[in-house]
Order: C-alpha cells, then sequence, then structure tokens
C-alpha cells in the first residue's frame, strides 16, 4: 500500500503453490487484490489454488516473459537455485517504464537474487524485511490497544463516580 496506494488496481503474480502462497493469496483478497495470478512448477497445484483465490494460472515456463504486466510478485518456492535473476528482472522494468515493480521473496533459499533489489523501480523485499514490517504493525497495533485500554478505564471511572456520588444514572 505503501507504494501503490489502492491495491484493487495492482496486478498480482504468486509463484508457488505451497501453504504459504496461499496464506499469501488469502492476505492479498482481504485488502482488496482483484487480479491475482498463480504460477507453479505444478500446473494442477496452481490451477486449485487460482481457483480458490478466483484468480488465474501461468503457466511455470513462461511466466518469465510475462513479470512486465505485474505489479506485484511473490515467490514461495522450494527450489535451491534462484528463479529471478537481475537480469530477469531488469528486462521486465524495461517493459514497464516509470511503473515500479514490488517483490516480495519468502522462500528459504531466497528465489530472487539479492542484487535484484538495487535496480530502479524495484522493490524487493525477503524474509526479514517482512517479518520487521510484521513487527512494526504489531507494535503500532499494540500502541492502540494502550490508548484504548486508557480510554475504557478514564469512562469507567466516570461512570463509577457517578453512579456512587449522584443520583443521576448514567449515561
Amino acid at each position: 500500500r505503501r507504494i501503490f496506494g489502492d491495491v484493487s488496481a495492482c496486478r498480482f503474480l504468486v509463484v508457488g503453490s505451497g501453504e504459504v502462497a496461499e496464506m499469501a493469496l488469502d492476505a492479498f483478497g482481504s485488502r482488496g487484490a482483484r487480479a491475482i495470478t498463480v504460477t507453479g512448477r505444478t500446473y494442477e497445484k496452481a490451477r486449485e489454488l487460482a481457483e480458490k483465490s478466483k484468480g488465474s494460472v501461468l503457466g511455470f515456463d513462461s511466466f518469465r516473459d510475462s513479470l512486465h504486466l505485474f505489479d506485484v510478485v511473490l515467490c514461495s518456492t522450494s527450489g535451491e537455485d534462484h528463479i529471478l535473476t537481475r537480469e530477469t528482472i531488469r528486462k521486465a522494468i524495461a517493459k514497464r517504464p516509470a511503473r515500479p515493480l514490488f517483490l516480495i521473496d519468502v522462500s528459504m533459499p531466497r528465489d530472487v537474487e539479492q542484487s535484484v533489489g538495487d535496480l530502479e523501480n524495484v522493490y524487493l523485499y525477503n524474509l526479514d524485511d517482512v517479518s520487521a514490517i510484521a513487527n512494526e504493525n504489531l507494535k503500532s497495533r499494540q500502541a492502540e490497544v494502550a490508548k484504548c485500554r486508557e480510554a475504557l478505564e478514564k469512562r469507567a471511572g466516570q461512570i463509577w463516580n457517578q453512579l456512587l456520588f449522584s443520583s443521576n444514572p448514567p449515561s
């Protein structure tokens, strides 16, 4: 959201069809993503996952040639090698000038070469970055809970005092 604003207009590609990919699809959908595509080494698993998320499926052998069509790419495979190299992403960016590409690599080992993050208009986040963002969001929510608790305690005290010292019932 920080980069694209309204995610309903963004095109998402999920590379992988395992449990983490499924959770990511749920998260994207809950935030308003509409254009979701899934690809994976096993076409049938990718198709099933795409159907669950009301998305489309893309053949694994051809997804690299279509990267320029997507705004957000989440990689979650169990492969040993990088599936997205600096050169692959450079070519995709050349086909989408002035439009950022947001890459999320939650694979271990990593699916995306680290140097990809140095390219202009490419935002690469790995598992460590995602964890840091989640922790930041948790701290923010905890601070809001503390504020709510204070407000509730204050109001409860006011009501209690009204009950004890007044003949007027609380509102």
